[in-house]
């Protein structure tokens, strides 16, 4: 499964970089300036679904922290509280089908304070005694990215069945 901006930041999404998000599962793309809440519906309504029908042993997130709203390339609006919501969902369905088995490899951001927090954040629900329901921030800002990635993952997943 993957989250990605799109286009790239290069301002173009090129083969290469499609067949190789193919090959892991799922791609939801999103477009620049997403929010929390378009990661939110992302999350609920494809990425969390398409790991629990997988029925993971272990999960592996590369855990990049360029989509936070600071950072200078990524392009998005992710706060920092989204970062430990996004890694609370995991780890809700790490303890429902992987005994907990969750590993976070960071990659990717460049706002050191953004980085530095939102890394705290991931750890401290890594770190928590249990899982629970994740706790999505809300955005001020009208997006319908979400809905807009949802949609083209759908549909993709449509056409490959």
């Amino acid at each position: 499964m993957a989250l990605s901006r799109t286009p790239s930041r290069r301002g173009i999404e090129t083969p290469k970089r499609r067949s190789r998000s193919a090959a892991v599962g799922p791609w939801a793309p999103l477009e620049a300036g997403a929010t929390d809440d378009d990661y939110h519906q992302v999350f609920d309504e494809v990425v969390v679904p398409v790991v629990r029908a997988f029925r993971p042993d272990l999960i592996l997130v590369s855990a990049g922290v360029d989509a936070h709203e600071h950072d200078p390339l990524g392009g998005m609006r992710l706060s920092t509280a989204a970062f430990g919501a996004m890694t609370m969902a995991l780890r809700v369905v790490a303890d429902e089908y992987s005994e907990g088995r969750l590993v976070a490899v960071t990659e990717g951001g460049y706002d050191l304070r953004a980085l530095r927090d939102s890394l705290i954040a991931v750890v401290d629900v890594l770190g928590a005694e249990h899982s629970e329901t994740a706790a999505w921030p809300t955005s001020t800002i009208q997006s319908t990215r979400g809905a807009a990635g949802i949609a083209a993952t759908k549909a993709a997943l449509a056409r490959v069945r």
